[in-house]
């Protein structure tokens, strides 16, 4: 078999699929590019050898943060709110909430230089600014963070160059993650502020007790509302007896009317005893002063005329005893003894009662009249005041809400803070930040047989990718598949002298040959084939 190599013409080129692959084609191939193997191989397993020795190591500190529901958060608002009374199911959308926070960049800050957030950027100069982003870059490449599998447990992984560093920077990192958790679970200052406001509250509530019970005092009052109800149940009981009376008072003088009525058609007296008498005294004594009456009439006229006054009196007086008189001279004289007629007398009383009893109705009426009128205008006062009286009660009661509120949030924020100091948060450190003594960087036995599968993995693409892109002919065989006929022999490639070849010169695989070259070639190829057919003749 022929080394020397004979380049492939494109129509001699035949189909992938008639090609066996065996052992010894294999062997073939990697010694037919065995300096290629050897230089990627080489080069691939420097390059581990380096990064195993070469390389600086690296110890990793680790640690596990139970993530659970056990304490609600309770929210931080102004009214009263309770917390959850059962424990609820960590999500996962909390689970990677709290990985965000994990690594988020001001934790990186803290674990990088403690306190650099306590400060403005402005005081710290341009080269300790540079000098701290790099540091948590490098934070960040060394730093891997993790959800535990099917558990509600995060794992942090930081390597550094020393163990104490790895463990003091995950220490660090631990410790930064639960105070930013108790700080985004219940902000900081919740218990001052609540104080704070609790003692405003409660000031401004006495301060409105005040202005009420001032106010109260003055009007003379405890409750508008109280004295409210009072005047307008008062009136209303007061125009109920006042239209009552109004009734009875109706009644009375109705009764009043008919009584009045039937004691006119009634006589006042009644005749008891009747018996008739002589008049002769009564006639005698007439008589004689008639005539006195007589005389002075006589006298009168003579000192005044007829028209006088005095004398029509006289003349009066004789008239009326003329008639008397008369009266007297009957033959008899009639006498009769009357009484009080008893009906009319009864009804008289009942009258009088009545119309007392009616007295007594109007003034009740117009005492009544004048208690509802009282009742009425302290009514429209009190009513008045009753705007006033509502807004103090309602300041006071909200107040006294809002302070009750804020005591109660100062008491749950107290508990937080003792709470917080004993650590009874929902974070807890399953797995404290380890001390490793054996670095995890470099491990020379691992490192150096994986570098060492490496080379010899990327040497042998580094074969397969040379043989696919060959355009030679390096064996019989592969001559006899591409031409189609058998090779009878192989001769050795001759030399040219000197001053035609180059010493050394060789076909070699992957070498070109010139037009001249190719033709003599091509020319013994027929020959060769020529002379296996007519062999086989």
């Amino acid at each position: 078999m022929i080394t020397d190599q004979i380049t492939r013409q494109a129509r001699f080129a035949p189909p992938s699929a008639s090609s066996d692959l065996s052992l010894f084609t294999i062997v073939e191939i990697f010694f037919r590019h065995l300096k290629v193997f050897l230089l990627v191989a080489g080069l691939v397993f420097a390059a581990a050898l380096w990064w195993t020795f070469g390389t600086p190591k690296k110890y990793e500190s680790s640690a596990g943060i139970l993530v659970q529901n056990a304490r609600g958060n309770v929210q931080i608002t102004s009214g009263n709110t309770e917390g959850p009374s059962e424990m609820r199911e960590v999500t996962e959308e909390q689970m990677n909430s709290d990985l965000e926070v994990l690594a988020s960049r001001d934790l990186m800050d803290e674990v990088v230089k403690p306190g650099w957030n306590s400060k403005p950027r402005d005081k710290y100069s341009r080269a300790e600014l540079v000098a701290h982003e790099r540091a948590v870059a490098g934070l960040k490449d060394r730093l891997e963070t993790t959800v535990g599998r099917l558990s509600n447990v995060l794992l942090a992984k930081v390597s550094a160059p020393s163990p104490d560093q790895a463990q003091e920077e995950m220490r660090r990192l631990v410790g930064a993650f639960m105070a930013r958790q108790r700080q985004i679970s219940r902000p900081p200052g919740a218990t001052h502020f609540f104080t704070e406001q609790a003692e405003r509250y409660k000031n401004e509530l006495a301060h409105a007790q005040a202005e009420l019970a001032n106010f109260q005092n003055q009007q003379n009052l405890v409750n508008v509302n109280d004295r409210e109800s009072t005047l307008s149940s008062n009136v209303t009981n007061a125009e109920n007896v006042r239209r009552e009376t109004d009734v009875q008072i109706n009644d009375l003088e109705k009764r009043v009317q008919a009584d009045a009525a039937l004691l006119e058609t009634l006589p006042k007296r009644q005749t008891t005893q009747e018996h008739s008498t002589p008049l002769t005294g009564a006639l005698d004594q007439l008589t004689t002063q008639l005539v006195i009456l007589k005389n002075q009439r006589t006298e009168l006229l003579n000192k005044y005329p007829p028209t006088d006054r005095a004398v029509r009196q006289i003349e009066l007086q004789i008239a009326e005893i003329e008639a008397g008189i008369a009266g007297a001279a009957s033959p008899r004289s009639r006498d009769a003894a009357t009484d009080v007629n008893p009906t009319w007398q009864q009804l008289q009383t009942d009258v009088t009662m009545t119309r007392s009893q009616l007295s007594g109705l109007r003034a009740r009426r117009d005492a009544l009249s004048s208690q509802i009128a009282k009742s009425q205008a302290d009514l429209n006062v009190t009513e008045g005041l009753s705007p006033q009286f509502t807004a103090l009660q309602h300041k006071v009661a909200e107040l006294d809400s809002n302070y009750q509120a804020y005591l109660q949030k100062r008491d749950q924020a107290e508990v937080a803070d003792s709470m917080d100091r004993e650590d009874l948060v929902n974070f807890a450190v399953v797995e404290a930040p380890t001390y490793s003594m054996y670095p995890v960087h470099p491990r020379p036995k691992r490192d150096t047989f994986l570098g060492l599968m490496t080379a010899l993995l990327l040497g042998g693409v580094a074969v397969f990718l040379m043989e696919s892109v060959r355009e030679t002919i390096g064996a019989a065989r592969e001559l006899e598949q591409w031409s189609g006929h058998p090779v009878l022999a192989t001769v050795p490639w001759l030399q040219e002298t000197a001053s035609a070849v180059a010493p050394d010169r060789s076909l070699s695989m992957g070498s070109q040959l010139s037009d001249q070259e190719e033709a003599e070639l091509a020319g013994k190829a027929r020959r060769l084939a020529y002379l296996s057919t007519s062999s086989e003749d």
